[in-house]
């Protein structure tokens, strides 16, 4: 997250309007201006507020990433099922199914939040089109048929309404799958499969190598 903020902001420093973006070896700004924040004619940046909130935001958040590390390597409990409060909630045992399924249903829910959030984005605000070189509004496609005729050609997608309703169903699948797995543990061939695995060593002999 450091690099995102600093990075993002020696872009900016060094971002010349009279350039296309393609031109001067930019990585972070483009994906940003592909949301259509503080775009002006021909994709130029003229508002570089959005991006200075994002650098700053990202740079805050670094520090405090980087504190709660410190904080957890040298003062917070080796062992959180003896921490006191909500953090003797964060324990977890690897041969726990239902907690480890309670923990992966979260993250497949923040995911589809994460989905959601770009879509309406898309319908609301709008993103860039390169098609017609500017900053438009996008309604998505909802069509499972059309979703999944491109799960094998997914590069040849050529329309933003369908980029927009693959990730509408992406949402919708993430955050049921997420429900799911909160309030249901592994099925059997999975839990079999998943604990198979944690049984089995591998030993590693480096002066067998050649």
């Amino acid at each position: 997250m450091f690099w995102a903020g600093a990075f993002t902001l020696f872009e900016l420093a060094r971002y010349d309007t009279l350039l296309p973006m393609g031109e001067q070896g930019l990585i972070l700004l483009p994906h940003m201006a592909s949301l259509g924040l503080g775009l002006g004619a021909e994709a130029t940046i003229i508002n570089t507020e959005p991006y200075i909130a994002i650098a700053a935001f990202h740079l805050v958040s670094s520090a405090v990433l980087g504190a709660a590390g410190i904080w957890h390597t040298l003062r917070a409990p080796k062992d959180l099922s003896k921490a006191e409060g909500r953090a003797e909630k964060f324990h977890f045992e690897w041969d726990d199914p239902k907690k480890l399924t309670f923990i992966l249903g979260h993250h497949l829910i923040f995911l589809g939040l994460g989905a959601i959030a770009f879509v309406e984005w898309a319908q609301h605000h709008g993103i860039y089109d390169t098609a017609i070189g500017a900053v438009r509004k996008v309604e998505p496609n909802i069509d499972l048929g059309m979703v999944w005729g491109y799960q094998t050609n997914f590069l040849s997608i050529s329309s933003l309404e369908d980029v927009m309703g693959g990730h509408a169903v992406l949402a919708f699948i993430l955050t049921i799958g997420g429900v799911w797995h909160i309030i249901r543990a592994h099925l059997a061939p999975s839990r079999k499969y998943l604990f198979t695995l944690e049984k089995q060593s591998f030993p590693i002999h480096l002066q067998e190598s050649h």
